[in-house]
């Protein structure tokens, strides 16, 4: 009998891709605490030898009730080594665990941005990627993820 592949999922290698930061007007034209709605999408891309670069783009808007007031764009990456996985285990491991690694870099790295330019920063400290998984996994349900803040 032979034996099940071992499985394996870890960052070899976590980095900021890209940042851009966009103020429109001054910090606190309205108010310091405008309403605050955050997006987010995966790209998986096979580098060989089981090896993935993972790309979290994470997108988060600042509005006045007069229109937008900042946006902030983060592309935090990793290189993650994954084997034993196969179909819908591996699109979990890609999908929800890659991104849930890479969330708090990309958060932090946004919070700061927002931070510098005049803002409170309203990320969570947590996403359920599962939860975005699933939905995307769904016909009805294509539309791209998008929470909220107040």
């Amino acid at each position: 009998m032979s034996e099940p592949p071992v499985k394996l999922f870890g960052p070899r290698c976590v980095y900021l891709r890209s940042l851009s930061m966009e103020v429109n007007g001054t910090s606190h034209q309205e108010s310091p605490k405008p309403t605050v709605t955050f997006a987010f999408d995966t790209t998986v891309t096979y580098l060989g030898e089981a090896a993935y670069e993972v790309i979290l783009r994470l997108q988060v808007e600042g509005h006045w009730s007069s229109g937008p007031c900042y946006l902030c764009e983060v592309h935090q990456a990793g290189f993650f080594l994954i084997r034993g996985f196969q179909g819908r285990a591996l699109d979990v491991v890609l999908e929800v665990n890659s991104p849930f690694q890479l969330f708090p870099y990309a958060a932090n790295a946004a919070n700061t941005s927002i931070r510098r330019a005049g803002f409170t920063p309203e990320l969570p400290e947590r996403v359920d990627f599962g939860v975005f998984f699933q939905r995307r996994r769904l016909p009805r349900l294509e539309v791209p993820p998008r929470v909220p803040r107040v």
